[in-house]
C-alpha cells in the first residue's frame, strides 16, 4: 500500500491545516493508503487528533532557522514515504531539490497570492506535481508562468459531513438568519461590506434579518455596525471549535460572503452541506466553481454592496426559492465536495506520478547547504497599514495587487 504524508505547519483549527487533516483522515479511513498527517510546529489547544490516519508532530519552534528542515529530513529518513503533499510549509522549500528521487513530491497551492504561487513556480523542476485547490488558482499559476503547465492538477478540497440536518421551511413571518463565518479581514474578506448590506436588508424587509459573526470579535467592525444603526441585530459568536462549526451553519439560512479574494471557499462548501444558502460576489474565484447562480446560491455583481443586499432581500421575499436553493446546495456539496473524493484524487495522483515517466531533477541531499529562512519582504508597518487601507477601498486593484505583492 502506498505511503502518503500530508505535511502542514502545525496542528490547529481552520484553514490549510483542517483541509489537509480531513483529506488524510479520509484516505486512511477508506484504506486508500497508509496516510500520515505531519505537523512541523506542534499543535494548538483546539486541535483534535485525526481518528483514522497516523499523526506525527516534530514540535519545532518557528524560529526561521534551519532546524525545521533538518528535523524533517531526519523524520523522513526514519519514516520513508512514497508521496509527500506539502501544504504551506515554507521552511521546507529549500529542501525540494534534495529530497529522495524515489519520493513523489507534490506542492499544494491553497491561495492565488504571490507568496503561495511563487515557490511552486520556482521549484517546478524538483516537483512531480503541483495541486491547485481550484481551477481559478491553476489559471493564476499558468498566467504567472506565462505558459501552460502540465504538472499543475486541480483537486478541490473536501469535507467530512455529518448526517443531513432537518431544515423546516423558514416562514415569511420569521427573520432570515444570516451568517458570516471566517476571519475578520477587511482586506481579502471585505467585512466592511457587512454593515451596509445588513442596513439595506433591514430597511427593506418586513422582518429585518439578524446576522451572526463566527470567527472572533473586532472593534472596528463593531463600530461599522453602530454607524449603520444595526448593531442590535448582530450577534458575535466568537471563535467556534471546529467540531461545532457545521452545527452552527445548520442553524442559519444564508451564508453572507463579501470576499474579494477566495481561492477555493471551504466555508462555502461547509455551509452548503448543511443547507445554508451562500450569497456571494461574482468575483473570479473558487466560489464560481462551487456555487451555481440561482440553483445552489445567489451571486451579486462585484463589488456592488447594493447588489449583495438585494440578493438577500430576494431570498427574504421568496421563501420557496430559499428552500429550493437550500436543498440543492446541500445535495451539491455532499455529492461534489467530500473529503473521500478529494482523498481518492490525491492518492490516484500519487500512483500516477510514481508509475509514469517522471520529469524531476533532484540532487543528493549531501549537496544541500542549509540557509536560514529569510523573512518575506514587506513594506514598513506604517506604510503597510496605509497600503492595506487604500486597497480596502479599491477592491479591483486589491485583486491585482494580491497576486503580485506581499500584503
Amino acid at each position: 500500500m502506498l505511503r502518503c504524508c500530508w505535511v502542514v505547519p502545525a496542528g490547529g483549527h481552520g484553514g490549510v491545516i483542517s483541509v489537509a487533516a480531513e483529506i488524510a483522515d479520509a484516505a486512511a479511513r477508506e484504506a486508500m493508503c497508509e496516510a500520515t498527517l505531519l505537523a512541523l510546529h506542534g499543535t494548538q489547544p483546539a486541535f483534535t487528533l485525526p481518528a483514522s490516519c497516523r499523526f506525527a508532530d516534530l514540535a519545532i519552534p518557528e524560529d526561521g532557522g534551519t532546524a525545521t528542515a533538518r528535523s524533517f529530513l531526519a523524520w523522513l529518513e526514519a519514516s520513508p514515504q512514497d508521496a509527500l503533499f506539502l501544504n504551506d510549509v515554507s521552511e521546507l522549500w529549500q529542501l525540494l531539490p534534495f529530497l529522495p528521487q524515489s519520493t513523489v513530491v507534490v506542492m499544494v497551492v491553497h491561495d492565488e497570492g504571490a507568496r503561495y504561487t511563487a515557490p511552486a513556480l520556482a521549484n517546478l523542476a524538483a516537483l512531480d506535481r503541483i495541486v491547485a485547490v481550484s481551477h481559478h488558482v491553476a489559471r493564476v499559476l499558468e498566467r504567472r508562468a506565462g505558459k501552460s503547465l502540465e504538472k499543475v492538477v486541480t483537486i478541490h478540497n473536501g469535507v467530512t459531513f455529518p448526517p443531513e440536518p432537518e431544515r423546516p421551511p423558514r416562514e415569511a413571518n420569521q427573520p432570515l438568519r444570516l451568517l458570516y463565518a471566517g476571519g475578520i479581514d477587511f482586506l481579502k474578506k471585505g467585512v466592511q461590506d457587512l454593515a451596509p448590506v445588513l442596513a439595506r436588508t433591514s430597511a427593506h424587509s418586513a422582518q429585518p434579518p439578524v446576522l451572526s459573526i463566527a470567527g472572533g470579535h473586532d472593534q472596528r467592525l463593531q463600530a461599522e455596525f453602530g454607524r449603520c444603526h444595526v448593531a442590535q441585530r448582530v450577534t458575535w459568536l466568537g471563535r467556534i471549535p471546529r467540531s461545532e462549526c457545521l452545527g452552527v451553519m445548520a442553524e442559519h439560512d444564508v451564508l453572507l460572503l463579501s470576499s474579494r479574494v477566495e481561492p477555493f471557499g471551504m466555508v462555502t462548501v461547509e455551509a452548503m452541506g448543511m443547507g445554508c444558502v451562500p450569497v456571494a460576489y461574482d468575483v473570479p474565484s473558487g466560489t464560481l466553481e462551487i456555487v451555481t447562480d440561482g440553483v445552489s446560491g445567489l451571486l451579486a455583481r462585484f463589488p456592488n454592496r447594493r447588489s449583495l443586499a438585494d440578493c438577500v432581500l430576494r431570498l427574504d421575499r421568496d421563501r420557496q426559492l430559499l428552500l429550493r436553493l437550500s436543498r440543492r446546495a446541500m445535495a451539491d456539496a455532499r455529492r461534489l465536495f467530500t473529503a473521500e473524493r478529494a482523498a481518492k484524487e490525491y492518492v490516484t495522483l500519487a500512483w500516477s506520478a510514481a508509475s509514469g515517466p517522471r520529469e524531476v531533477r533532484r540532487v543528493p541531499v549531501r549537496e544541500w547547504k542549509p540557509m536560514p529562512t529569510r523573512p518575506r519582504l514587506a513594506p514598513r508597518p506604517g506604510y503597510r497599514r496605509a497600503i492595506r487601507r487604500f486597497l480596502e477601498s479599491h477592491p479591483r486593484l486589491l485583486r491585482w495587487a494580491w497576486q503580485r505583492m506581499a500584503l
